[in-house]
């Protein structure tokens, strides 16, 4: 009997195509899955590496809408109170790293540096920094001027608002001594804390008023008794005093001076003043890290805020009619100084894409959006620019603590502003002399 030798025919695990445009369609199909997955892994990747950035801007949209709606239900104070209690603790938060922050970054920092390097990277920040906050001024008195926001300002019917309030308005000079007395601390540990402020009060020179209103034996009668016999005050001539008191806030420019000056010192040291400043570096490293702790509450944080300030508001219509005008001057400005004057001195001066600078940073501006303060925003600034953007910490170190305290483009154009739109509701008329002063005041 002959075997037949013949071999079985192999079965293929996958069906063959039978022509030339079945292999071609294939090929197709499979290019198209290769690169919708190469597609969904490059979101990914992008996702997975700002996911805190991502989440930041998902907590303002959240934010804007919970404020909205919630508003809609009038909740009561309470209420409101527990909506805006994480964004408060966020803010502490922040507020809590800022002194270690500021003394270890500018140590780290200027420690490293040549003495020369330093004083040259010194003169050029103070140079940027002043002309960018003379620029921010000048910007939103053309503003102002030209929009005229408190000319249609509408007037309160509420006879609580009525009451006539005593500004303390602060003398150029006053102004003057008072950064001089804040650069300066006379103790750096209440420099933590409060800030030294001129502030004046008015007193009535009873005696003199007493021989103004020809009140008998003046002289013989003691200060209670010359005031039992005067009945108003309307008629008595007011002195004006001042006195320097402190306030509540940190006076972070003291503890710049004093963090800058013992960081000069150390680079004298040699090698010693070195191990310090390694110390210090390690130190800075560790802030660093709780930085970044914060930071991923962040989200949290700025959605309650933003939904606590939005519910803190009787009535937007209202707000909207009275202060649109003057709301629309200020955020015009803030926009033109952002998007025109400081992205053409970056490209004059850096010769670099500003765009890239702003992906880098955009969490920092959406934390300032949340924040409303330099201060509180400095730690996300500094990550930002030494992780995303690569730059050099020993530049960032030194100029963004002092930047988050002396270069407040956004303060002096909003101050600036509000100087003219109050005088221009009261009807008071604003020449070229007050503008100047106005100006000043904005700029210091």
């Amino acid at each position: 009997m002959e075997l037949d030798n013949k071999e079985e025919p192999v079965e293929s695990s996958s069906p063959m195509p039978n022509n030339e445009e079945d292999a071609l369609l294939v090929d197709q199909r499979a290019a198209k899955r290769n690169g919708v997955k190469k597609i969904l892994r490059a979101i990914w990747k992008y996702c997975k590496a700002n996911m805190l950035l991502l989440l930041t801007i998902l907590s303002v949209i959240i934010g804007l809408f919970l404020g909205l709606v919630i508003r809609t239900g009038e909740p009561s104070e309470l209420a409101q109170q527990i909506i805006a209690f994480p964004g408060e603790i966020f803010l502490r938060a922040l507020k809590m790293i800022i002194l270690p922050l500021i003394v270890f970054s500018l140590i780290a920092g200027l420690g490293s540096l040549d003495i020369k390097v330093a004083g040259a990277l010194g003169i050029r920040t103070i140079i940027y920094y002043a002309t960018t906050t003379v620029l921010a001024v000048i910007l939103g008195l053309i503003l102002v001027l030209s929009i005229k926001p408190g000319s249609v300002h509408i007037p309160s019917n509420d006879c609580n608002n009525n009451t006539h309030i005593a500004t303390n308005t602060l003398d150029i000079i006053d102004s003057i001594f008072d950064l001089m007395r804040n650069i300066v601390p006379d103790n750096l540990f209440t420099a933590t804390y409060s800030q030294t402020h001129t502030e004046y009060y008015y007193v009535v020179d009873w005696t003199q008023c007493a021989k103004d209103l020809n009140i008998s034996n003046v002289t013989s009668l003691s200060c209670d008794e010359i005031i039992q016999n005067i009945n108003s005050t309307e008629m008595c001539t007011t002195i004006r005093q001042k006195s320097v008191n402190s306030r509540d806030g940190m006076n972070i420019l003291g503890i710049i001076t004093f963090t800058i000056a013992f960081a000069m010192v150390l680079s004298y040291l040699g090698e010693d003043g070195r191990k310090i400043v390694r110390v210090i570096s390690i130190l800075n490293d560790a802030i660093m890290k709780l930085v970044v702790i914060v930071m991923w509450y962040s989200p949290i944080g700025i959605a309650s805020i933003i939904a606590g300030k939005l519910l803190e508001v009787d009535s937007l219509t209202d707000l909207l009619q009275e202060l649109g005008l003057y709301m629309l001057c200020v955020l015009l400005g803030l926009f033109i100084h952002a998007c025109l004057t400081l992205t053409v001195l970056y490209i004059i001066f850096a010769r670099s894409n500003p765009l890239k600078l702003v992906r880098g940073a955009l969490q920092a501006v959406l934390v300032a959006f949340g924040t409303s303060s330099s201060s509180a925003t400095l730690p996300v600034t500094i990550k930002c620019l030494e992780d995303k953007l690569g730059y050099d910490k020993r530049v960032t170190r030194f100029m963004l603590p002092v930047g988050a305290t002396v270069n407040m483009d956004g303060t002096a154009l909003y101050e600036a502003i509000a100087a003219v739109f109050i005088a221009q509701v009261e009807g008071v008329a604003t020449d070229f002399a007050k503008v100047i002063v106005i100006a000043l005041t904005a700029t210091l």
